[in-house]
């Protein structure tokens, strides 16, 4: 026969360290993706500035005013992004609905719900930053390449 000894705090101890590792990859795994995800979205719009360049131009041409141009832009910008962002925040908001459902007796038990909304603002906030970085970034690349075109000289 084994026996093994557990000690109140050792356990305590143990599963605090498993539960920082946990969370510390799935908050890196969320990062990572949310980079990628950014980046594709990004990248693929600046590469379609070339085709709204002319687009633009002739908008331009034709006394739409920059205002308006700008924003054009942004809601361009705001449905490339807004779509894929919408749908993973429905989906992930079903998870967790989900997720709390199943598991709120665990999570009382372990964590406590106040924790846990506390680390998924967290997460939501770092999330929401880096958005809003790749969405500005992303906006003042546009206009400057749509801009480009009416001024070659510049």
């Amino acid at each position: 026969m084994d026996y093994a000894i557990r000690l109140r705090t050792l356990q305590i101890s143990n599963t605090k360290a498993s539960m920082f590792v946990l969370q510390a990859a799935m908050l890196y795994g969320a990062v990572v993706l949310m980079v990628i995800c950014l980046t594709v979205l990004s990248l693929q719009q600046l590469l379609d500035a070339g085709q709204y360049r002319y687009r633009f131009s002739v908008l331009r041409k034709l006394g739409v005013e920059e205002r308006r141009i700008g924003t054009l832009v942004l809601q361009q910008l705001g449905v490339w992004f807004g779509i894929p962002v919408g749908a993973a925040i429905l989906v992930t908001g079903a998870v967790i609905l989900y997720f709390m459902q199943t598991v709120s007796a665990e999570i009382s038990a372990y964590i406590g719900f106040g924790t846990l909304m506390a680390q998924i603002g967290t997460v939501g906030g770092i999330l929401l930053l880096l958005l809003l970085s790749y969405f500005v970034c992303t906006w003042f690349l546009f206009k400057r390449s749509i801009e480009e075109s009416d001024h070659p000289n510049t």
